[in-house]
């Protein structure tokens, strides 16, 4: 099922951008650490820091001058927060995914 065409998502998209705020921090931070019991922490990975790990990865893709992929417009924003200005994207809507990358400027 198709959500949106490219035309639409790109007026979204503008509408998404200005609602957004630049962090100055240059990829997505935090340290997710799940207690259990007292004194007990577990040990493997969170859900929060693979997504952590997901943003991060698309910034140096997308840094390193290559294109990358998304399938959630809250990733887009999350996206937009360290990448505000240069982020493009574009919807395809067979793949159900959004294509992301830089400008030059």
């Amino acid at each position: 099922m198709c959500l949106y065409s490219d035309a639409t998502w790109q007026n979204y998209f503008v509408y998404l951008r200005d609602q957004t705020t630049q962090l100055q921090d240059k990829y997505m931070k935090g340290d997710y650490v799940v207690k259990l019991k007292i004194g007990e922490q577990y040990k493997g990975e969170t859900q929060a820091a693979r997504y952590k790990a997901f943003i991060n990865d698309v910034l140096r893709t997308m840094r390193s001058g290559q294109h990358d992929c998304c399938f959630h417009v809250y990733q887009i924003k999350d996206l937009l927060k360290y990448e505000k200005e240069r982020l493009r994207t574009k919807y395809v809507p067979e793949g159900l995914y959004f294509e992301v990358w830089l400008s030059d400027r």
